[in-house]
């Protein structure tokens, strides 16, 4: 384990040594030599990864840079790398401090970190139930009074009045038989009209099968 540890260490420091890049940067405007200018700064090893000094070393910087002379280049460019890396650095510590572990209060044991007003509010929670429950049993009692006034009343049965019978039903043998849905059903006195769909039938022995059907009947 402690090896590990000290693998870790290691490629933090690796990360955070300085390499010498070198830079090259066309001819000077208005110089008398067309030789390209290569320089030389000292940069993180971690900004070689993703990118990242690409996009310190872009725009503006470079442009600047490729109007001066070599060793003005040099410090400009040394001064722009180490000031914009400073600032990213400050700014992840700062997003780092912000993130802060959640408080949970302890409301028992000896680090309670509840106070007098939390048990005086429990008691007069307490005090409002016991109130409650006066209340709660002087409605029961209303009730009981109204029950004992309603015992003499019988209540007709539910459904004593529709032609629903508990009986089974007589079975009896019949020629033609339907099993479909059906669209509406009219009726004028006795005369009913049927329009049906999407059915089967049995009628003098054979069976049909019908999308759309429709009939009358007297009743």
């Amino acid at each position: 384990m402690p090896q590990q540890s000290n693998t870790v260490n290691v490629q933090l420091q690796d990360l955070n040594k300085k390499i010498p890049i070198q830079i090259t940067l066309p001819p000077q405007h208005g110089s008398t030599s067309q030789e390209s200018r290569v320089i030389t700064i000292q940069v993180p090893a971690s900004t070689l990864q993703g990118n990242q000094l690409q996009s310190v070393l872009g725009g503006s910087v470079i442009t600047a840079a490729m109007s001066v002379p070599s060793d003005v280049a040099t410090v400009l460019l040394q001064q722009h790398v180490d000031n914009v890396l400073l600032h990213q650095q400050q700014q992840a510590q700062a997003a780092l401090q912000e993130v802060k572990p959640p408080v949970f209060p302890q409301y028992d044991g000896a680090n309670d970190s509840s106070d007098d007003d939390d048990d005086d509010d429990d008691d007069d929670e307490k005090d409002d139930d016991d109130e409650d429950d006066d209340d709660d049993q002087d409605i029961d009692d209303d009730d009981d009074d109204n029950d004992e006034e309603n015992e003499g009343i019988e209540d007709e049965p539910l459904n004593s009045g529709d032609d629903v019978s508990e009986e089974d039903p007589a079975l009896f043998d019949t020629d033609n038989i339907v099993v479909c849905q059906y669209d509406k059903i009219t009726r004028s006195r006795n005369k009913w009209k049927f329009y049906l769909k999407d059915g089967i039938m049995n009628l003098n022995g054979k069976d049909f099968v019908f999308l759309k059907a429709n009939g009358d009947a007297d009743w």
